[in-house]
């Protein structure tokens, strides 16, 4: 926390995943067999917030003995990747954001899932972010979607939005732009949320996986034309 807190204001407790008890702002990460959550899919932290992190902090607690490497992903590199005609069409364009769409399964997998899930969307309603950003320290261009959160491009039809994001993901996703990480007991990471992605490999099958997570406050997503 003390780490955390010379980037900035710490978020405050994660809506859906456990915490620490004696530091709630502190996100349990864990997995083990069937139990816990396993958030398998290319995403940017907690982009259904306005504004979303700046900074995610990774302590690794408990490790599988092989897998459970996580990948990042620059989409800065990604939008940099993008031809020009597809820059000038995604630039002016905006999406929206939804809590919902990254752990409806979590949800409705818990008894009171319905509820729990009503309760977390009044709690965090639907935000509008651009498509793509500007960083507020670099200057650099970056693509703003991820599979988790993103649900939806604010004006166009829903055939045309559907296909439109779907391209922007796989490219986002694409080998060339990742790197991997192999962890250790105590590792630790650090990464700029606003212009990248991440996924955590689960190919650990019943051992055990423990991670503690702080997100540092954000600013209002931008883009400077």
């Amino acid at each position: 926390m003390a780490f955390a807190r010379r980037f900035g204001p710490v978020e405050p407790p994660h809506p859906v995943f456990d915490r620490v008890a004696e530091a709630p702002e502190v996100t349990v990460v864990e997995q083990k067999g069937r139990q816990g959550i396993y958030n398998g899919e290319w995403h940017t932290d907690v982009t259904f917030r306005e504004p979303p992190p700046l900074a995610s902090i990774l302590h690794c607690q408990i490790v599988p003995p092989l897998g459970g490497d996580t990948f990042w992903a620059s989409m800065t590199a990604a939008y940099d990747g993008l031809s020009e005609p597809i820059k000038r069409l995604i630039e002016p364009l905006h999406a929206v954001h939804d809590i919902t769409g990254g752990f409806m399964e979590t949800w409705l997998a818990r008894p009171d899932g319905v509820k729990a899930m009503q309760e977390a969307q009044r709690a965090n309603p639907p935000v509008v972010h651009p498509v793509a950003r500007t960083h507020p320290i670099t200057g650099k261009r970056a693509l703003f979607v991820n599979r988790s959160f993103t649900a939806a491009i604010q004006g166009l039809n829903r055939h045309e939005g559907q296909e439109l994001l779907a391209l922007l993901l796989r490219h986002a996703e694409q080998p060339t732009y990742q790197v991997r990480f192999t962890w250790r007991p105590k590792s630790l990471a650090i990464w700029d949320n606003p212009v990248t992605q991440h996924y955590a490999v689960a190919d650990y099958g019943a051992e055990h996986r423990r991670m503690h997570r702080v997100t540092v406050i954000g600013d209002k997503p931008f883009f400077r034309a």
